[in-house]
């Protein structure tokens, strides 16, 4: 059990703690404080309006206790951070004093401002303007217009960079629908409002769909593009190349064109397969589903009937 050393109520608005601005140039002020001895050492414990501040980083709570052998605060009671990166919430939090990082636990928030970024837990490097979350991260965009979630995270708070390196999903938002993209591995890069997801890439739209092994989505324009093997299938066709370009209108796939080697396969509702090739393909879709197949240039056209029909 803790034994109560030197207790000391100090009333007025603020009370200091020097020892600990010494030791690790952190400064605490609460409304109350009072000196604890426990099994792990001495623990100083800030109650009520308790205030840290450490450089041009700020961290208030209602309850804060310092082991000053160890050099970590345990803070708690509505946990919040205020740096020159960004705006942080927790229901709690361990602070490491000497290198400055936190880790942060319950309804974790990190606000930016384009952009916010929620955890059940997360590590917070201050010095490295770095956030990094285990499981559950969402990054969501202040307009509301996409949101990226996945297993493993970091985020670059300086270079607004961040990866989802472990099952990343980005999901388009519209009123009516939402197309999401899938892949290995996914970026986000706030300045330019671009996503960038790599390996297996499939993005979702009704029952059509684009594959490709890399692909970049511009957020704010809507459009993107897509290389490495890309392909836009529905249940009755499939259109490839070596790049494609597509537009995303109102939650669903709306145009894409396929460029460089282009050739589609259509089958008509007698079973035939038409392939068709041309310098460029544009795809318009409607509802999910491709509805116009345009080629540009002809290059060649061929009627492929099944086995079955020419028995």
């Amino acid at each position: 059990m803790a034994k109560l050393l030197n207790r000391r109520q100090i009333p007025g608005l603020f009370c200091f703690f020097l020892m600990c601005r010494l030791v690790v140039g952190a400064e605490f002020y609460a409304r109350r404080m009072e000196i604890v001895k426990t099994i792990e050492g001495q623990v100083s414990v800030f109650r009520d309006s308790v205030s840290i501040i450490d450089g041009d980083t700020r961290i208030t709570a209602g309850m804060a206790r310092v082991n000053e052998s160890g050099g970590v605060a345990v803070i708690c009671d509505s946990v919040f951070i205020e740096s020159p990166d960004a705006l942080v919430w927790a229901d709690s939090a361990f602070y490491r004093l000497e290198e400055k990082q936190t880790e942060l636990f319950g309804n974790v928030k990190v606000e930016q401002e384009s952009l916010v970024i929620f955890a059940p837990l997360l590590l917070y490097s201050i010095p490295e303007k770095r956030v990094d979350a285990d499981s559950g991260v969402v990054v969501k965009s202040k307009t509301g217009n996409f949101r990226l979630h996945g297993g493993h995270g970091i985020y670059d708070l300086a270079g607004d960079v961040g990866i989802i390196d472990s099952n990343p999903v980005m999901v388009q938002i519209a009123d009516a629908d939402s197309v999401t993209v899938t892949g290995c591995e996914m970026s986000w890069f706030a300045r330019e409002s671009k996503a960038q997801a790599g390996g297996k890439v499939r993005v979702n739209s009704g029952s059509a769909g684009l594959l490709c092994d890399t692909l970049i989505f511009f957020t704010a324009r809507d459009s993107g593009l897509a290389w490495g093997n890309p392909r836009v299938s529905d249940s009755v066709s499939q259109t490839q190349g070596d790049t494609v370009f597509f537009i995303v209108r109102d939650g669903n796939l709306d145009v894409a064109t396929i460029q460089g080697n282009a050739i589609s396969y259509y089958t008509t509702e007698g079973g035939d397969m038409i392939a068709v090739t041309g310098q460029a393909i544009r795809i318009s879709m409607e509802s999910g589903k491709v509805a116009i197949i345009e080629i540009q240039k002809l290059l060649s056209g061929r009627l492929i009937r099944p086995v079955s029909a020419l028995e």
